[in-house]
């Protein structure tokens, strides 16, 4: 019965009321969309152990995949030898010896710091991979949950206790401040985009820690002189096939140190290009994506190559296609005088988001219309901008179980 699901999903009206009743969660709510032919059929493809339903990448939809394929799609990743060592020892409790042993050492010589114990059972950390539907091929992005590993509240601690250290020059924080960047942008030139191929597996690991710690203690700073960069980073990985492994190096999508590792990285490779490169009228960065405007496609050609030639990573670079760039989640429109914004919605956005049917506290429902409503306010520069965004925003809304009364 489960062949006949891609047809059932056809329905035109059927595939956005599935996806609204996904995010409902009453334990006794009854559905008045899922018939009982739909519930066999998702019965009858559970059983199915040659089909899995995994999540598409940066999107709340999921994929079904033949279950060889995606372990296939998981090998080809493991399979690098200069990234990950398979091993025949769980080596979990060593790792959580050592790294109580450095907290202990830590924190007698610094009381303020306080790294927290390492208590509990604990366990290997735990891969999967998303689908990425926009790239040939569908391959994976992978994502290592290090919840339940020896060091992730350790992780958690040194994340906030180094964040202050990043290099904020030229950085952004959120898609409010690219706006303010905007206001003072050229409107002549050339306005572009560059971004990191797989930036998290990549960053190599024992050259940003020398990056922190340098960083950290050429400022002065009281923190204990062996931070435990190393032993918290180190990643123990259960597949699904049971297969452990360890991850030799790149910063893991999943650990709390994996976006500190990559802005330490990126932030320092920035440094070394504008030291023997011109900066560009406007330059601005966020993690691994970098909005600019230059005079020429040729300048921007030139800046990618610089931070290729100072990094080990891959970049690609983005114009202008028919006057218009997205960024972040911001559409640039560039005209002679100006350049226009609006809200940027990915093609991949299903339109899901809080359901207003939902057993939560009012408060979270009154943030998620609070977010659509300050969204449509600042990214649009124009009051008609403005007014399609937020009736754009009050039809998602409604499609998502929001009543009228709530958002108005």
């Amino acid at each position: 019965m489960y062949e006949d699901l891609g047809t059932l999903l056809r329905i035109d009206t059927l595939q956005p009321l599935l996806l609204a009743e996904a995010l409902i969660e009453c334990s006794n709510y009854k559905s008045n969309v899922i018939d009982r032919c739909l519930r066999e059929v998702a019965k009858e493809l559970q059983a199915k152990e040659d089909v899995t339903a995994h999540r598409v990448d940066k999107t709340a939809a999921f994929m079904l995949i033949h279950t060889e394929k995606y372990h296939r799609k998981l090998d080809d990743i493991l399979v690098d030898s200069s990234k990950f060592q398979r091993i025949a020892k769980n080596p979990v409790d060593d790792i959580k010896h050592e790294a109580s042993r450095i907290n202990e050492t830590v924190n007698a010589a610094c009381v303020a710091l306080h790294l927290p114990p390492i208590v509990g059972n604990h366990d290997l950390s735990y891969i999967y991979g998303n689908v990425k539907t926009n790239k040939l091929r569908n391959p994976l992005c992978l994502i290592i949950s290090q919840i339940r590993a020896p060091p992730y509240q350790l992780a958690k601690k040194l994340n906030a206790v180094l964040t202050p250290y990043v290099l904020g020059d030229r950085s952004l924080k959120s898609s409010a401040g690219f706006m303010k960047v905007l206001k003072m942008t050229p409107t002549g030139g050339v306005i572009g985009s560059m971004d990191v191929e797989s930036p998290f597996p990549n960053i190599p690991v024992d050259e940003t820690i020398q990056i922190i710690l340098d960083r950290v203690y050429r400022d002065d700073s009281m923190l204990p002189k062996h931070i435990p960069l190393r032993s918290v980073q180190k990643r123990l990985l259960s597949p699904p096939r049971g297969h452990m492994s360890i991850q030799k190096d790149g910063a893991a999508m999943g650990s709390p140190l994996g976006a500190l590792f990559t802005n330490f990285y990126m932030g320092t490779v920035k440094c070394w290009v504008f030291t023997t490169t011109e900066t560009p009228s406007t330059y601005i960065q966020y993690i691994d994506d970098t909005f600019m405007s230059t005079s020429t496609e040729e300048e921007v050609e030139h800046l990618q190559q610089a931070f290729h030639d100072h990094s080990r990573l891959n970049f690609t670079n983005e114009y202008c296609h028919d006057c218009r760039l997205p960024f972040l989640n911001i559409l640039m429109g560039q005209q002679v005088e100006s350049l226009i914004t609006q809200v940027y919605t990915k093609p991949a956005n299903l339109g899901m988001c809080l359901n207003g049917e939902n057993k939560y506290p009012e408060s979270y429902k009154h943030t998620a219309i609070s977010a659509f409503v300050r969204k449509a306010l600042s990214h649009c520069c124009s009051w008609k901008g403005k007014h399609a965004e937020l009736e754009h925003a009050v039809q998602v809304l409604i499609n998502n179980g929001y009543s009228s009364w709530d958002i108005t």
